[in-house]
């Protein structure tokens, strides 16, 4: 699809012996120029979804700003650029493939330079503690052995949930569930705050 966009935006070469009709040389520099960031912006985005600030810094560092401007309300027009399902998909993917916590996941889509109520709207609904369940579960599998004991997996676990973006109070709740779920012989109590029974 990119492709096809990309194909759009290219004027025909004239072909050998055959002359640019009704267009000065600047004009044509200015549009070689806007199909090469058009090109390189079609390239960064066929790698995966972007934000506009990342499409921004990246053709900043080889075309002029006003031509970066003017790339990116094409693309924005185009519906290739839009901060808003940028924010969106990011969520899904990270809920479905690499759990995250709020907090990390507000910071990584505030590093690509999406805007605070853009972030908001996408996070909308998040559930932490079922981020928290998902992300942990595959190491806790891994983890449990017949001598794994509650100490041994919130040692590992909660510090790993924590990296992740989740608060301690979640971490340590989430050590509790999967221990109760996993332990051959489920023991009696919660994990207080130094890792004990």
């Amino acid at each position: 699809m990119l492709a096809d966009f990309e194909t759009e935006t290219r004027e025909p070469s004239p072909g050998p012996g055959r002359e640019l009709t009704g267009s000065s040389p600047a004009q044509a520099g200015a549009d070689a120029a806007f199909a090469g960031a058009m090109g390189a912006a079609c390239n960064f985005l066929s790698l995966r979804p972007r934000s506009e600030d990342e499409v921004r810094r990246r053709l900043t560092r080889r075309f002029s700003p006003e031509l970066v401007e003017r790339v990116i309300e094409t693309l924005r027009g185009k519906n290739y650029l839009d901060d808003e399902e940028f924010a969106r998909r990011w969520r899904f993917d990270r809920e479905r493939f690499h759990p995250r916590g709020r907090r990390l996941l507000q910071r990584e889509l505030s590093r690509f330079g999406v805007k605070q109520e853009v972030i908001d709207q996408a996070l909308e609904g998040l559930e932490d503690g079922e981020n928290a369940y998902q992300a942990g579960h595959k190491l806790a599998v891994r983890l449990m052995t017949k001598d794994c004991t509650r100490e041994f997996l919130f040692h590992k676990l909660c510090p790993y949930l924590q990296r992740r973006g989740f608060a301690y109070s979640l971490a340590r709740e989430t050590v509790n569930r999967l221990w109760q779920e996993l332990a051959p012989q489920p023991l009696d109590g919660e994990i207080n705050s130094s890792g004990g029974a």
